[in-house]
């Protein structure tokens, strides 16, 4: 199933990539040509027939109207082309859950310990599923983008919760973060491979997102945490009815992103899933 999906998503790349495209570098007036290396070819035999063209206009008298208008065109156009980037791209995929549906994801439980002195955070939000097995499959997914450490001290897992009175409900995101140690070191490797050529990288990540409605829970959670406090995450699923814990395992956080629906900017992850 993932590498039907991961054949799809490289042919959606393809034809969605620009092949052409113009961008000032940092440090330059101008700006430059960027094509795709697969052009490289073209643009060669470009510069050479207009190397032609600019012979033959030399021994053709052209009347100076004609003449000088061409040749300013040819020097624009063989300026621009001497001066073209080739580029490539590559796909790096985040690590996905084997099977997972959005019904298997059935609530949120929001808990605090006013008086809690054991050294462990007053914050805990529990991840209830439908079953262990989805709850394993899920969790340890998410653990993956943090590389499976309890401790999630660089956001490798970005998570947020956007909510809204009004409608009484609220949508929670959990997602990699763009910005994980391990695609800097892929893009690094591509482009020490392909040194002469500017790397464009293309993520590929799956973001657990689901409505609930709001609880009491939620509403004391937003009145008593201020940002950066930390907090668990532990995976639950429901047996007969009663969310059970799964396993031992938590990941402790820092940085949970509790926002009303409409302190949301365009641009934001949050409000491009919202009016996908």
């Amino acid at each position: 199933m993932f590498s039907i999906l991961k054949r799809k998503i490289r042919r959606s790349m393809r034809r969605l990539r620009p092949r052409f495209y113009f961008e000032t570098k940092e440090g330059d007036k101008l700006p430059s040509l960027y094509a795709d290396q697969s052009f490289k070819k073209i643009i060669t035999y470009s510069l050479r027939t207009i190397f032609v063209i600019g012979i033959a206009t030399s021994i053709v008298s052209l009347p100076w109207f004609i003449g000088l208008p061409l040749a300013l065109i040819l020097a624009g156009v063989e300026f621009t082309l001497e001066r073209a980037i080739y580029t490539f791209s590559s796909l790096y995929f985040h690590p996905v859950p084997d099977a997972y549906s959005a019904g298997d994801w059935l609530g949120i439980g929001w808990t605090i310990f006013p008086h809690r002195n054991d050294g462990n955070p007053r914050f805990e939000i529990g991840l209830l599923f439908k079953t262990p097995e989805v709850a394993e499959d899920v969790f340890s997914t998410i653990m993956s983008w943090n590389y499976h450490q309890g401790i999630d001290d660089k956001n490798n897992i970005g998570f947020s919760v956007i909510y809204d009175e009004n409608e009484n409900m609220y949508q929670a995101f959990i997602y990699p973060s763009p910005e994980r140690p391990s695609l800097n070191a892929a893009e690094r490797k591509e482009q020490e491979q392909h040194p002469a050529l500017h790397h464009n990288m293309v993520q590929a990540s799956m973001i657990f997102s689901m409505k609930f409605d709001m609880s009491e829970g939620l509403r004391r959670f937003i009145r008593e945490y201020e940002r950066g406090e930390e907090f668990t995450i532990f995976p639950y699923y429901n047996l007969n009815g009663t969310p059970t814990r799964y396993g031992n395992g938590g990941v402790l956080k820092h940085d949970l992103r509790l926002l009303p629906k409409s302190e949301l900017k365009r641009g934001d992850l949050e409000y491009e899933m919202l009016h996908f």
